[in-house]
């Protein structure tokens, strides 16, 4: 057997080796997935819709400064949060007057 021969033969054992232990692996994955979901368990973000962060006060004082045209930063280190949350919501806001007809 020439050297070529050897380390191609190697090489497709290999591969075929890692991609065994790749399939292995995904199985294992995919098991432990479905145990979680049978316990329960939920991953991928919060929940839509639940603000952890943002206290009812702090929403009263953001709907409070805002129409005194202040800008969103000042906002946030008012309150204390971020300035996408100071977004969130205002957004919020917005769309509940829309569809309370305000």
């Amino acid at each position: 057997m020439s050297t070529q021969t050897i380390y191609v033969t190697n090489r497709c054992c290999s591969a075929s080796a890692s991609q065994y232990e790749t399939e292995v692996r995904g199985e294992r994955v995919a098991a432990g997935q479905a145990a979680a979901r049978a316990k329960g368990k939920r991953w991928g973000g919060s929940i839509a819709g639940v603000r952890k962060k943002v206290t009812p006060t702090q929403e009263k004082i953001i709907r409070a400064i805002k129409p005194q045209r202040e800008p969103v930063t000042a906002i946030a280190a008012a309150v204390g949060l971020s300035r996408p949350t100071i977004y969130d919501v205002l957004a919020v806001s917005v769309h509940n007057d829309v569809r309370l007809g305000k």
